[in-house]
């Protein structure tokens, strides 16, 4: 099973980004609001965990949704066995990064 910490994993994706030409990462005053979404394989909803509070995950039911909850780790483990695909993006919704699974993106931050 792939570390799922929301600490570690939103701390990778930062590093990545840091590593990005200067044009595709977030000015510093809106880097605290990067989010790391890991979407539901079926349906419309993501698991997040937010820069400024990456203590925990978060489930929002639809990308519309004006509420969330906090993620049950069992389910974003069993997305991600079942082909998650995961998205970093920014304070406006601007996308930083795109990977086809959570294995892609363990690859892709690695590097």
């Amino acid at each position: 099973m792939s570390n799922i910490n929301p600490t570690l994993t939103m701390g990778q994706a930062l590093a990545w980004l840091d590593k990005q030409p200067e044009d595709r990462r977030p000015r510093e005053h809106d880097r605290r609001y990067t989010t790391l979404r890991i979407y539901q394989p079926t349906g419309s909803g993501y698991w997040f965990v937010q820069q400024h509070s990456a203590n925990r995950w978060y489930l929002k039911d639809t990308p519309d949704a004006d509420h969330f909850c906090v993620a049950d780790v069992d389910d974003i483990a069993a997305a991600i066995a079942g082909g998650a695909r995961v998205q970093l993006t920014g304070v406006r919704g601007e996308s930083f990064g795109i990977w086809n699974s959570w294995v892609e993106f363990e690859k892709g931050v690695s590097e």
